[in-house]
């Protein structure tokens, strides 16, 4: 199975059009959506949870309340090609690493510019009121003013007592056979030996335009 290719910009999970076709796939969709276009990312994957925690701002317990149209991203080697992006709010059931949180809004890749669904290694895109333990880069800037998740490994669904992992990489399947509650300790004891720098908080920067904080 080919797959289109896309490379990632700084911080680690911005997405570029940067990118060289290298063929394409399809994953199943819904009655509502087309099928999404699978598409690959340049970033780096990690081998132990410990690297993946280290390498993330903030590792949350969250649940998806929000979901609302997002940013098109272009690339200035071909600014005929684009993606448009999703902001997926959550509210925060659980800060497992980083400084104490109650709201954030991730930016999602959500399709190319001609309105082809994609979903980038393996991140369809979830509903509302789904609950996942999300692996986060801090934004801030005008590059990228929202969270993203560090990679395909960043976003890890819980499914009642199940864990559904994005990605097919060792860790993901290795994480995707344990508990919500064995990850969440996991994650736990790896922020606790984690030698990563001081994590910013939240600002109203990361807020969709015009939406107002509820309480």
């Amino acid at each position: 199975m080919t797959l289109r290719r896309l490379s990632r910009w700084a911080p680690a999970a911005a997405i570029v059009l940067v990118a060289v076709v290298v063929g394409l796939a399809q994953l199943v969709g819904d009655d509502d959506r087309p099928d999404a276009m699978a598409v690959e990312s340049s970033a780096d994957l990690f081998d132990s949870l410990d690297d993946l925690v280290a390498a993330s701002d903030f590792v949350l317990l969250a649940t998806i309340t929000d979901i609302a149209d997002g940013r098109t991203i272009t690339s200035s080697d071909n600014p005929a090609a684009g993606i448009h992006t999703r902001l997926v709010e959550l509210d925060v059931n659980d800060v497992l690493h980083g400084d104490a949180i109650d709201r954030v809004v991730v930016e999602e890749a959500d399709a190319f510019a001609d309105g082809t669904p994609i979903a980038v290694d393996g991140m369809t895109e979830l509903p509302n009121g789904d609950a996942a333990v999300w692996f986060l880069v801090a934004g801030g800037s005008d590059a990228m003013p929202y969270y993203a998740t560090v990679n395909g490994q960043g976003r890890i669904r819980i499914v009642g007592d199940s864990l559904d992992a994005s990605g097919d990489d060792p860790l993901s399947q290795e994480v995707a056979s344990w508990s919500p509650q064995e990850l969440t300790a996991a994650v736990r004891n790896a922020s606790r030996t984690s030698a990563s720098p001081e994590t910013p908080t939240i600002t109203d920067a990361r807020r969709p335009s015009g939406q107002r904080e509820t309480s």
